[in-house]
C-alpha cells in the first residue's frame, strides 16, 4: 500500500482520518456535475485525490440547491464553480474541469464515475470503460428523489451490467417537480464515496447497491 505524502497544509486539512487506508494515490474521472458528480468531487478531493470532471453545461438557479452551488455562480460552467468550490473549501485535492461533453476519444483514468442523467451517455461511457485497458473500475450512479442504484463495474461484470441498462423511454416517468432530493442524493454519494475507499485499499466490492424507500436497502 502507497501511502501519500502529504504537505505540511494537507496534514493539518486530513488529519482527522490522516490513518485511512484509502489515503493513496488515486486518480478518478467524473462525468456530470451535478448534484451527484460535484459533491463526490468534493469528497475525492478532501482525501487528496487527483480527479477530472467533465460538464458542458452552466450552472442555472434551479441548480443551487440541490447541486451544491451558490447564486453567485449562476451562469458559469460547472465543472468551474466545482473547482472554485473547493478552492474555498479546502484547497486540497486536484481537479482538472474540462467544459465539456466526454467523448469516446477521451483517455480515462482507472476509474470512470458516471453521473449523468442519460441511459444513452451512461451505455457510451461503459463502453469506454469495456474498451479501455487502462480503466478497471466504472461506477454508474442512478438516483431519483427517493431511491437510488449503484453499479460497481470490473471487467468480468461485463454482461452483468449490461442486463440492468434500459433506454431513456423504458425509464419510470418521474414528476418533473420532484426528480431529486438533496437528503437522498446525499446518501447515494456517501455510499459510493465509501465502496471507493474500499476499492483503494483493495477490499471487495458490491457489484450493486440499491435502495428503495423507507431504507429498504438491497446488496448484490
Amino acid at each position: 500500500m502507497e501511502k501519500k505524502s502529504l504537505t505540511p497544509h494537507k496534514l493539518a486539512i486530513t488529519s482527522r482520518y490522516a490513518d485511512a487506508g484509502f489515503l493513496q494515490e488515486k486518480k478518478f474521472t467524473v462525468v456530470g456535475c451535478g448534484a451527484i458528480g460535484n459533491r463526490l468531487v468534493d469528497i475525492l478531493s478532501s482525501y487528496d485525490y487527483d480527479i477530472t470532471v467533465y460538464d458542458h453545461d452552466t450552472v442555472e438557479e434551479g441548480n443551487v440547491a440541490i447541486q451544491g452551488f451558490n447564486l453567485g455562480q449562476v451562469g458559469l460552467n460547472k465543472t468551474i464553480a466545482c473547482i472554485q468550490n473547493n478552492i474555498r473549501r479546502h484547497g486540497i485535492g486536484t481537479i482538472k474541469g474540462m467544459a465539456q461533453k466526454f467523448s469516446a476519444n477521451q483517455v480515462p483514468t482507472p476509474v470512470l464515475i458516471s453521473a449523468v442523467d442519460s441511459m444513452a451517455t451512461r451505455l457510451e461511457l461503459f463502453e469506454v470503460f469495456k474498451n479501455s485497458s487502462a480503466c478497471e473500475l466504472f461506477i454508474d450512479v442512478r438516483v431519483s428523489a427517493e431511491t437510488f442504484q449503484l453499479y460497481f463495474v470490473t471487467k468480468s461484470d461485463l454482461d452483468r451490467y449490461l442486463a440492468t441498462w434500459h433506454t431513456d423511454e423504458e425509464a419510470l416517468k418521474q414528476n418533473c417537480a420532484y426528480k431529486m432530493t438533496v437528503h437522498n442524493a446525499l446518501l447515494a454519494v456517501s455510499t459510493t464515496v465509501e465502496q471507493i475507499c474500499n476499492y483503494v485499499e483493495g477490499l471487495p466490492l458490491y457489484f450493486s447497491i440499491c435502495k428503495q424507500r423507507h431504507f429498504d436497502y438491497e446488496y448484490q
